[in-house]
């Protein structure tokens, strides 16, 4: 065996369960103590992917036997965060929905023109229709 060819993590993890009860027998082993220990004390921390490559390693060059694999699960609900499996949404609803909110969108500005009161006249007033040129109303018949 070659300690060149395993991974870092491979090594410690092998180092770590020689250290707790010496090669040559069976041990029950808690990867999650494993993690913790290399946290605190290892070199670099190994994350679970790391030891499960690690110990995969380790059974490939014949240093481990794993007896039998006993996995702990902590299952969430179908309904948690995602849709359920094979579950689409509706594509009638999905235009639906886009087409309202189309319309909403457009009458955003009509509604927004309605709501405030103009500031300024939309015409402008004077006293004669022909003042806006500059002329002065002199009183003479044209």
């Amino acid at each position: 065996m070659s300690e060149a060819n395993l991974t870092p993590c491979a090594q410690e993890l092998y180092g770590w369960i020689v250290r707790r009860e010496g090669a040559g027998g069976k041990q029950k082993i808690d990867l999650r103590d494993f993690r913790a220990w290399t946290e605190e004390y290892g070199e670099t921390p190994c994350r679970e992917r790391e030891i499960l490559e690690g110990l995969r390693q380790l059974e490939e060059f014949e240093l481990i036997k794993i007896a039998k694999t006993e996995v702990t699960l902590d299952v969430k609900p179908a309904g948690f965060g995602k849709p359920a499996l094979g579950e689409r949404p509706n594509p009638f609803r999905l235009v639906f929905l886009s087409v309202l909110s189309s319309f909403a969108v457009g009458l955003t500005p009509l509604a927004v023109g309605l709501a405030f009161p103009q500031t300024q006249p939309l015409f402008l007033t004077s006293a004669h229709p022909w003042s806006v040129l500059g002329e002065t109303d002199t009183g003479s018949p044209h």
